[in-house]
């Protein structure tokens, strides 16, 4: 079995609860295991519907790179919030590629991304290139691995209402 390398932008987490006041949390790289590639589990489904909390929805990112989020994080009482990084990155994307969202609309909750698909249709590890573009994309929060010694310096994490900082 093959692991994918992917990124995950965790959902802001609601400093008080009920308050609405959020802290944004950092970028960081995960594992999706793989399976066998003739099973309906081929992804890592289970992996990216834990992550996300329930069904998944993709979304387009760029460099046609996958993101994956929670089908229904809109539709909850109270819904999902903001994902400034996952939105960002969603919006820069639809412009490139000719698309456009509705208004008002916005990616809320976790978001995981992998790599481009592949010639028979799978998910693959997302690029270094698209690892370098969130750096200049994702609101100054670096992604990187723990163990890197340059070029990666954690940043304070930002509290957010409802998507603008305080």
């Amino acid at each position: 079995m093959k692991n994918l390398r992917a990124v995950l932008l965790p959902a802001p987490v609601e400093i008080v609860p009920g308050s609405r006041v959020f802290t944004v949390q950092e970028p960081r790289l995960v594992e999706i295991p793989q399976s066998d590639p003739e099973s309906e589990d081929y992804a890592g489904l289970d992996e990216l519907q834990s992550i996300v909390g329930g069904l998944i929805e993709p979304i387009v990112m760029p460099l046609d790179h996958s993101g994956y989020i929670n089908e229904e994080g809109k539709l909850y009482n109270p819904p999902l919030p903001l994902n400034d990084h996952a939105d960002a990155l969603w919006k820069k994307a639809c412009r490139e590629s000719g698309r456009q969202w509705l208004a008002g609309d916005y990616i809320g909750g976790p978001c995981v991304i992998l790599g481009p698909v592949d010639e028979e249709g799978n998910d693959t590890s997302v690029s270094d290139e698209f690892l370098a573009l969130m750096k200049s994309v994702s609101l100054g929060v670096p992604v990187g691995r723990d163990d890197e010694e340059e070029g990666y310096q954690r940043h304070a994490e930002r509290t957010v209402e409802h998507g603008r900082e305080r």
